[in-house]
Order: structure tokens, then C-alpha cells, then sequence
């Protein structure tokens, strides 16, 4: 499988559609504090996306998805190093996620925070969400950044 990673449009509509498909809610019409979105091609199909945010003086990852065919060959792996590297490149000395799938990151070096203002902070996005402790169970999880 060939996959090139690539900044793409913070409001990409395909960005968009590959969420809706997986089931995430419409959290991208928030585009504020975005920094950048990467996309993952195969060819010209969209097969994965996620966002970097800075938000309240956090970076955050933002909407990470790749799609359903595509899962288990790295590609979530790739795009969360991507992000974590321009973090680190912007001077973030960590990284946060409000994550559906913590296992994932946890595997990736993220420490799930169960309490604090950063916890709170970054709930305050699932306020209100239909998903909430229905089909969706966040945590938050943080990883610290090492400069390579």
C-alpha cells in the first residue's frame, strides 16, 4: 500500500465525509484554533485525515479517523506521529487528546488524565452531544513530547 501524507484543507469536505462514516460527530465545523490537517492518500483517495489544534494553550489532537478498510496497517500510527512532530516543532512540550479510541493512543505513549482544568477543558467539546456515554466514551489522554 502506497500512502503519502499530506497537509490538506482544515474544512475538507472529504475530511468531513470520511468522519461522518465512521461515525464522528460534526466537530468540524469548530475550526478554530486549528493549526493544520493532514490527509493520508492512497492514489486521490482519502484514507485517513487528522488536525492539530491549539486551543486555551494546549495542543490537541483533533478528529483523527482513517477509514474502516484501512485500519490495522499503521496509518492512525502515521498520522499521530505527523501531528505530534509539528507540535513539537511549534514548542509544545506536550500533547493532548479528548479520545474515543484511548486504547490507541495509550499504545502510542498517552497517559489517560482522569481529573485537572485540562480534563474539564477539553470535555467542554462534548457538552451537549447525543454520542455522550451512548456510543461514544471519551477519555482524556497526554503525552509528553521529547525533542528528537
Amino acid at each position: 500500500m502506497d500512502v503519502t501524507v499530506r497537509p490538506i484543507a482544515i474544512g475538507s469536505a472529504a475530511a468531513i465525509d470520511l468522519g461522518r462514516a465512521a461515525g464522528l460527530e460534526e466537530a468540524e465545523g469548530d475550526t478554530d484554533g486549528m493549526v493544520v490537517r493532514w490527509g493520508a492518500f492512497e492514489g486521490s483517495r482519502l484514507v485517513g485525515t487528522i488536525g492539530l489544534r491549539r486551543w486555551r494553550g494546549l495542543y490537541i489532537i483533533a478528529w483523527m479517523v482513517v477509514a474502516e478498510d484501512r485500519r490495522g496497517l499503521g496509518l492512525g500510527s502515521r498520522l499521530l506521529a505527523r501531528a505530534e512532530r509539528e507540535a513539537l516543532d511549534k514548542g509544545a512540550d506536550r500533547i493532548w487528546v479528548l479520545a474515543r479510541a484511548p486504547g490507541f493512543y495509550v499504545g502510542a505513549g498517552y497517559v489517560p488524565v482522569d481529573a485537572g482544568p485540562e480534563c474539564a477543558m477539553l470535555f467542554t467539546s462534548c457538552d451537549g452531544c447525543e454520542q455522550l456515554g451512548v456510543t461514544c466514551h471519551p477519555r482524556v489522554a497526554a503525552k509528553d513530547l521529547a525533542p528528537t
